[in-house]
């Protein structure tokens, strides 16, 4: 075999590696994660606090009879099979997990319950007056809002609003209360920041009046 034949059968093969090498990268970038979006879990945070309107998916090893996904009712309950309605508005993820597992324990040894949240109840907090952006202000999905994390989603405030008169108007249980927040002392840690809940109302006043 000449010199240059064999230096075209190292080439060659220095070609094939590379091209072996790439394609191989390539499959495995493609299969890391190829469910699509909507079939992966949402929610597995066992501090989450369900919420009315929020979607479970709740299965018992070894049980496939018992998957069930349910929507937690405006009281709070979710149906489950064979403990029926079972009350978890209000309790944490992993709260509602021990519950369902202590209620199942009447009818298997050792359940063993996984609960993930499908899809998240929508919650929003209200925040008008002169801010640069007013209107609904959504919560997180897994986590608080707070009034300073509030008002800096709905664009932060305008030059003439005032930093020392920010109401909250909150409804519980039927009843209306409004307190007034001084966002400079949140601001500079004189106070603690206030966390919200849904539906709140937050009103910045205008400095100039």
């Amino acid at each position: 075999m000449t010199r240059s034949s064999v230096l075209f059968s190292v080439l060659l093969l220095l070609s094939s590696l590379i091209l072996t090498g790439c394609t191989g990268g390539s499959t495995q970038d493609l299969v890391v994660d190829s469910r699509p979006e909507q079939s992966r879990p949402m929610g597995t945070n066992p501090t989450y606090t369900l919420h009315p309107g929020d979607t479970l998916y709740i299965e018992m090893y070894l049980e496939p009879e018992n998957r069930t996904e349910t929507r937690v009712s405006q009281d709070g309950y979710i149906n489950l099979n064979l403990i029926n309605q079972v009350k978890v508005g209000g309790l944490t993820v992993q709260g509602a997990k021990e519950l369902i597992t202590e209620k199942y324990r009447e009818y298997f040894k050792d359940p063993q319950i996984t609960i993930i949240i499908k899809e998240y109840a929508p919650r929003q907090v209200y925040v008008h007056g002169f801010v640069n952006r007013a209107g609904p202000v959504p919560f997180p999905f897994e986590g608080d809002l707070t009034l300073s994390r509030a008002i800096a989603i709905a664009g932060g405030l305008q030059p003439r609003a005032s930093r020392t008169d920010v109401k909250i108007r909150r409804v519980v249980d039927g009843k209306q209360t409004t307190t007034t927040k001084n966002l400079a002392d949140i601001d500079s840690g004189k106070a603690p920041d206030v966390y919200l809940i849904e539906d709140d109302a937050i009103y910045v006043e205008d400095s100039v009046i």
